[in-house]
């Protein structure tokens, strides 16, 4: 029974890690869009914010 609480956590760990991960590669990147691609290039975002 411990065993499975152990890796309910681990599991649980491991995606929250993932998540902020991939906010904070988006973080980091966004500098490289804006300086590489024009506004015409960034596609559909304008239609998001």
């Amino acid at each position: 029974m411990f065993s499975a609480f152990k890796r309910l956590g681990a599991d649980s760990l491991l995606y929250a890690f993932m998540n902020v991960g991939t906010k904070l590669i988006a973080f980091l990147m966004l500098p490289i869009y804006t300086s590489y691609l024009s506004k015409a290039q960034y596609g559909a975002v304008h239609l998001i914010g």
